[in-house]
């Protein structure tokens, strides 16, 4: 098996998650739950939720004398590289809190680190501490079938964006333009193969 890197306090991205955790970053909940089980895994044998399904990175074992399962060495990959991820996100999100101009009850003070415009509210950041920020996904139409869509986010991709944001911002779906307006709940979430009906 490959070096649990991470683990060891010599991963990818190390120093950034060195950095973050130094100043108290407070994390999305997504990450925490990321960095929990990467924690329950080395140091409970809990496969994590990703792995579950995922027969081609596990493999079965009679370590500690019971039948359970556990990631091979690609899994492991796998693992860290979802892990040096969601630390790149992180510290952007960390990046950016020290940047931006904080919203006090004294009116807008300097960011931690920066000079341009220090002091001087963005109209981005205004609209998001001020008033209740919203984020909108415009639900296009470009297809009858998934295969007739040419180009689409991936899982990654799209955890990557939303990681922008503050985790507490809702989402909708914007149709037509604007026209209407929908809302995602967990039940809209679904899960299919290809070939399955």
């Amino acid at each position: 098996m490959n070096e649990r890197r991470y683990w060891n306090s010599n991963g990818e991205a190390q120093a950034l998650y060195d950095e973050m955790q130094a100043a108290a970053f407070k994390y999305t909940k997504a990450t925490e739950a990321l960095f929990h089980s990467y924690y329950r895994y080395y140091n409970d044998g809990d496969l994590p939720g990703w792995a579950r399904s995922r027969w081609d990175v596990t493999r079965y074992t009679r370590e500690y004398g019971y039948s359970h399962r556990v990631l091979t060495a690609a899994g492991e990959d796998e693992f860290e590289r979802r892990i040096t991820e969601r630390i790149q996100i992180e510290h952007r999100r960390f990046q950016k809190a020290r940047r931006i101009p904080r919203l006090t009850s004294a009116g807008w003070q300097p960011a931690e680190t920066g000079t341009a415009g220090r002091g001087k509210p963005h109209s981005f950041q205004i609209e998001k501490e001020v008033h209740n920020m919203k984020l909108y996904i415009n639900a296009n139409r470009a297809g009858y079938t998934p295969d007739q869509i040419h180009r689409t986010m991936t899982v990654g991709e799209l955890i990557a964006a939303l990681g922008e944001f503050d985790e507490d911002t809702p989402v909708y779906l914007k149709h037509d333009g604007g026209y209407t307006y929908g809302g995602i709940t967990w039940n809209d979430i679904e899960e299919d193969s290809d070939g399955e009906e």
